[in-house]
C-alpha cells in the first residue's frame, strides 16, 4: 500500500513525528477497523489489535480478540455488546438490525469506522508495532 509507504517514510524526519503526535493529542481521534464476522456475528476489533495481528476474514467464537463491539446471536434474538461498557442492547429480531444498531453505536461514541486498512500485511510486517 503506498500511502502507507510514503508516511512510513515521512516519519524517519523527527520534526515530522512531533507534528504528527502534536495532531494525534489534538484531535479526538476514534478509529476502528472494518469489521469481521465472528461465529455466526460481527465483532468490531480495536485498532490496536489490527496494527499487531493484522485481520483475518473471519473469526470463529474461540477467538480472543479484542473488540470495541460484538455483534452476537442468542436463540432466537440477536443482540450488541458494547465490550468496554459491558453493556448489552437488544433483542433484535435479525443479525442486520442488530448490526446496524452498533454501527448507530459506534458513530454515537465518535468512532469512525475504516472501509479497508491503509497498511496490507507486508507492511504490516514490514513496519511492526512495538509495544
Amino acid at each position: 500500500m503506498e500511502r502507507y509507504r510514503i508516511i512510513a517514510g515521512m516519519m524517519k524526519d523527527p520534526r515530522n513525528v512531533a507534528c504528527a503526535l502534536r495532531e494525534l493529542r489534538r484531535l479526538p481521534v476514534k478509529i476502528l477497523p472494518p469489521p469481521r464476522p465472528q461465529g455466526t456475528g460481527w465483532v468490531f476489533l480495536t485498532l490496536e489489535f489490527a496494527q499487531e495481528r493484522g485481520l483475518l476474514d473471519r473469526y470463529e467464537d474461540r477467538h480472543v480478540v479484542d473488540s470495541v463491539y460484538r455483534v452476537y446471536g442468542q436463540g432466537e434474538s440477536w443482540h450488541v455488546l458494547k465490550v468496554l461498557d459491558d453493556v448489552e442492547v437488544g433483542p433484535f429480531d435479525s443479525c442486520d438490525l442488530a448490526y446496524k444498531a452498533a454501527e448507530d453505536l459506534l458513530f454515537a461514541d465518535g468512532y469512525i469506522l475504516l472501509e479497508d486498512l491503509p497498511w496490507d500485511d507486508e507492511d504490516r510486517k514490514r513496519y511492526p508495532v512495538r509495544g
